[in-house]
């Protein structure tokens, strides 16, 4: 029984996706469309929105962590790569409450980002990713460099069709038939006489 148990965990357990080291750890400070570990956004050019992110020290020891935005693309094994040193429309869109971060032993910190879509933003989705890395000294005076991120996927839409604005065209549109048929009735009762 206990051997069902351990199979049935190891079958699901690439779908837990989190970005994570052994140190660290990054995600999305709530779901997006059913995505705890992606941000996925529409935005319509023009706008600004505000998404968070969640940085976790996993760790005992203090710890200090880089933050960047970067371009990135998906393959057609639907894995997600970073260009590095390259910022896209998206990368430079999307603007952090912070670059650098230091953690306390357990501490979690939520980072507030804004992504400014332009006016003249092109209608597509774009894709690109926020990184979180940690260099520390290796053997022999080396460099070792830890990184992880989150996809971020921001489709720029034609119209916001935010549920606020839904509701106050339902509330005009309602108010003016009900005007058009205050106005009629009159007309109607004496046709009728």
């Amino acid at each position: 029984m206990n051997l069902k148990k351990t199979l049935l965990l190891l079958l699901f357990l690439p779908l837990i996706t989190k970005a994570q080291t052994g140190n660290f750890t990054i995600y999305p400070a709530y779901e997006h469309n059913g995505n705890n570990d992606w941000i996925i956004q529409e935005i319509a050019p023009g706008n600004t929105k505000s998404d968070y992110i969640i940085i976790e020290n996993l760790t005992k020891d203090r710890q200090e962590i880089k933050l960047e935005t970067t371009k990135a693309k998906e393959t057609p094994e639907n894995t997600f790569n970073v260009i590095d040193n390259e910022k896209d429309e998206l990368a430079k869109w999307i603007k952090l409450e912070s670059d650098q971060i230091t953690l306390n032993p357990k501490e979690k910190k939520q980072i507030r980002i804004e992504i400014n879509i332009p006016k003249n933003a092109e209608h597509k989705t774009y894709k690109g990713a926020i990184l979180a890395s940690q260099t520390k000294e290796g053997q022999n005076n080396m460099n070792i460099q830890t990184r992880i991120g989150i996809r971020t996927y921001i489709s720029v839409t034609a119209q916001n069709h935010s549920p606020e604005k839904i509701f106050f065209f339902t509330l005009s549109l309602t108010a003016l038939i009900a005007a058009i048929i205050y106005n009629l009735l009159p007309i109607i009762e004496k046709r009728k006489k």
